[in-house]
């Protein structure tokens, strides 16, 4: 028969597993409990999970196309500082120039266009060179007054040199004064868009010869172009202020 004390102790042990498991039970019961409670309180809160979503790939880039930007008439080249326009493959989009305002693509320009300050064209055409800027380049002015120049600052044919500083532009005048004088100063010397006279002026009188003239160097030696009396037509006449011995006065320049 077994001993009465040992059975009470097993009793109490059998108590104690009851109790405890009961008590795992419990905790469990609040744990469930409050896990519903925070993933009720998340979905009000960030709305309901959302299942992540997949990133495309890339697109393939293609071979990019031969760049006929640069493959222009001469007059409606340009120059891009910072390239073509590309696309996200690296390939030119645009022939607009990248980091540039747009401008006139269809714009002829003989003589290229203008750019700004940062080598951007411009939808403005660069003037045409002048004439004889190389043939002017080497001459030297008296006093440092400089060519004459037209309204457009070009040197005129010839080369002449101002007389005199602040001279005003000498514009549409397209003659040839080589060989007759150079270009005629005015009374503030300044060059004037005629040729040099001789020294002396024309008789008043009946003027004669057969050999007609536009001007005085149409005429031989020292004789003037002097206009008919009554009439339009100039012909060659000796001089009136000249003296034997005096030479005819070309304007240095």
């Amino acid at each position: 028969m077994p001993c009465k004390h040992h059975t009470l102790l097993d009793q109490h042990h059998t108590l104690l597993q009851a109790q405890v498991a009961v008590t795992h039970i419990k905790m469990f019961k609040v744990a469930v409990l409050c896990f519903a409670v925070f993933s009720f309180a998340a979905a009000s809160l960030y709305g309901p999970r959302q299942a992540p979503t997949a990133v495309p790939p890339p697109p393939a880039c293609r071979i990019c196309a031969p760049n006929e930007c640069g493959l222009v008439l001469p007059e409606f080249r340009f120059s891009c500082p910072n390239g073509n326009i590309l696309d996200k493959c690296g390939c030119v989009e645009s022939c607009q120039c990248a980091g540039c305002p747009p401008f006139n693509l269809g714009l002829s320009c003989p003589f290229g266009k203008k750019a700004d300050s940062k080598g951007c064209p411009l939808s403005i055409c660069n003037p045409p060179p002048c004439e004889f800027a190389g043939d002017c380049a080497a001459v030297s002015c008296f006093a440092g007054f400089g060519n004459a120049v037209d309204s457009k600052q070009c040197p005129l044919r010839g080369c002449p040199c101002q007389g005199a500083a602040n001279c005003p532009a000498v514009d549409n005048c397209n003659i040839d004064c080589s060989g007759r004088g150079g270009y005629r100063l005015n009374r503030h010397n300044c060059v004037t868009c005629q040729c040099a006279q001789k020294p002396g002026s024309c008789p008043t009188y009946g003027v004669w010869g057969s050999r007609t003239c536009r001007d005085d160097y149409d005429c031989a030696g020292n004789q003037k172009c002097c206009q008919l009396l009554h009439s339009r037509v100039k012909k060659c006449h000796g001089s009136l202020a000249l003296t034997k011995g005096h030479n005819v006065h070309r304007p240095r320049y």
